[in-house]
């Protein structure tokens, strides 16, 4: 995303194609998101990182070897298979390690990895001006084979609950968790606010470019920024979650979507000129909308029995996944139509804003 200007320069996408390009991504966690969850449920979180890693790399590689449009998505799509794994088997080993009373803190730490990599890939936005895409892409490509070794190499599974798990059936599991209200609030509202994430570190880059007119390494620098805050905002909203609220995720997630639906439009309705309010507003959103993924976690994993932690965050997955597909392409497609950022940056606003009021009137946190 961080080289997303580059790509549909040498492809000749049009924004919607881009947002395809990236929205391929998400179809990718989509069809991995349910089977995902079950895979660790059953086989436990080093073998399932294990293999997520290597999905990773394998994606990795594919986009960098990619000739057009097609193979590309190809090559996106595999890496969201393979990070459909990732985040129900870093939340059950989280959730089997880790106590209650530090569990959010716990899950702030472990999701700094998201936004600490996005950091070092926003780099290849700078790199890009003097290197070729498909080179950085391999050797982004190259850091999954090395993960996955030491995935591999490590000797301490994350215990509790797997005698349990292998004797629950996969339908059986999930039939359980689709009768479950809360579960059903936390996966409605993950579509609307992942569209909105997606949209964000998606366009923010081709926006500070195409609309703010800053240069491409100023842009790459910009999300560089918006993911280190988004890296800060992990640990301290979980920490503040489990210290000043008493373990309670509901009203913090609900504040946190709600002023990012507020700083979305205001994307769309600062007149471009000044880079400092868009430098702001991209650091505000890092710390709002990039950042509440860990509260959701620990949300849901809490939701639950523990023997089906991993499967509620499958579908908790494959929610974020239908919004991380639909987000991207139709933010394009309204860039595509109007010509302009702001109309796509308020719709995602209004669909934030849409999740936050569905979680804050349908979900019951218990105590």
């Amino acid at each position: 995303m961080a080289m997303a200007p580059k790509i549909q320069a040498e492809f000749l996408l049009s924004a919607t194609e881009l947002g395809l390009l990236f929205g391929a991504y998400y179809w990718g966690q989509t069809l991995g998101a349910l089977p995902a969850g079950a895979l660790t449920d059953r086989l436990g979180v080093r073998l399932a990182l294990v293999l997520s890693l290597l999905l990773l790399a394998v994606g990795g590689l594919l986009l960098a070897l990619s000739g057009g449009l097609l193979w590309a998505a190809a090559g996106t799509a595999v890496m969201g298979l393979g990070y459909s794994v990732t985040n129900p088997a870093t939340a059950k080993g989280v959730l089997n390690w880790v106590p209650s009373g530090r569990r959010a803190t716990a899950m702030g730490m472990k999701q700094t990895g998201v936004p600490l990599g996005g950091v070092l890939a926003a780099g290849n936005g700078v790199l890009v001006t003097w290197f070729d895409w498909r080179i950085l892409m391999g050797a982004v490509a190259l850091t999954g084979v090395v993960g996955a070794l030491a995935m591999g190499a490590l000797g301490r599974e994350p215990g509790g609950n797997r005698q349990e798990v292998r004797s629950l059936r996969v339908p059986r599991s999930l039939l359980l968790l689709a009768k479950d209200r809360n579960v059903a609030a936390i996966f409605t509202s993950a579509v609307p606010w992942s569209m909105g994430h997606a949209n964000f570190i998606t366009f923010l880059t081709l926006f500070m470019r195409d609309a703010v007119r800053t240069s491409q390494p100023v842009a790459g620098l910009i999300l560089a920024l918006a993911q280190g805050a988004s890296a800060l905002g992990r640990i301290a909203w979980g920490h503040l979650s489990d210290t000043m609220l008493g373990g309670a995720r509901k009203p913090l997630l609900v504040h946190l979507c709600g002023a990012a639906s507020v700083f979305f439009i205001a994307l769309g309705a600062i007149p471009p000129g000044w880079v400092v309010p868009f430098l702001l507003l991209a650091v505000a959103l890092g710390l709002t909308v990039s950042s509440y993924q860990a509260l959701q976690q620990a949300l849901t994993v809490e939701a639950v029995r523990p023997e089906l932690a991993a499967s509620a965050m499958g579908l908790k997955v494959l929610g974020s996944s239908l919004g991380g597909m639909i987000g991207p392409p139709l933010f394009g497609l309204v860039l595509d139509r109007t010509g302009g950022f702001a109309c796509s940056w308020g719709l995602t606003g209004l669909m934030t804003a849409t999740g936050t009021l569905l979680l804050a009137l349908w979900l019951t946190e218990g105590r």
